[in-house]
């Protein structure tokens, strides 16, 4: 029994200095956040823009979700090496990565399920509460990150991103929810990875 508390121990010695390590160190992934946030953003300010009739889509607009996950996938592909920072930098920016991987399958999930509610029923209605749980899931990627990186500003951005959800829900479904997600997107994914960008650098 007093090998196997041991053994426990040393374990926990050795992730509690892992953590140590890298608590210090730049979090990488900044990059992908401004890119990913800069095509979701930009997408939903052009829907917007279609909605309203500023601009003319066409076909194209009921295009512009596979367009995003094309693009967002492509933009993981391009900011792979980031990978290799992150388990450079340690546990912290393994941990950021993975909140924020996380939020993305759940979006990507959340999305076809509600297209499959869509289709069984008929109603448009199911896409009410979207973007904010969309944006709800990016607090909680930012509350894991927090929690975890020991990056206290992080906390203010996961609070930013509930309080911005509710935000959402308030506002009338159609274009003026749309121009509102496509706001907390680009404050919340793209001035956040632009800061953590500039700490990489130094």
């Amino acid at each position: 029994m007093s090998e196997e508390a041991g053994g426990l121990s040393d374990d926990i010695t050795f992730l509690r200095r892992l953590a140590e390590a890298g608590r210090n160190k730049p979090i990488s992934g900044g990059a992908l956040l401004v890119a990913t946030g800069g095509i979701w953003g930009g997408l939903c300010l052009l829907g917007w823009s279609a909605w309203i009739g500023f601009v003319r889509l066409g076909a194209w607009a009921n295009a512009l979700g596979l367009i995003g996950i094309a693009l967002s996938i492509a933009a993981g592909f391009v900011f792979t090496r980031g990978r290799h920072k992150a388990a450079a930098a340690g546990l912290s920016s393994l941990a950021f990565q993975a909140a924020w991987t996380g939020a993305a399958v759940g979006i990507l999930v959340i999305a076809f399920i509600d297209q499959i509610a869509m289709w069984r029923t008929g109603n448009p209605l199911v896409f009410v509460s979207q973007s904010s749980i969309f944006i709800c899931l990016y607090g909680i990627a930012w509350f894991i990150s927090s929690a975890l990186a020991r990056r206290w500003w992080f906390l203010a951005v996961a609070v930013a991103s509930f309080a911005m959800a509710i935000v959402i829900a308030l506002l009338p479904y159609g274009p003026t929810q749309l121009l509102g997600l496509s706001i907390a997107v680009f404050a919340l994914t793209v001035v956040p990875g632009a800061v953590l960008m500039r700490q990489e650098a130094r």
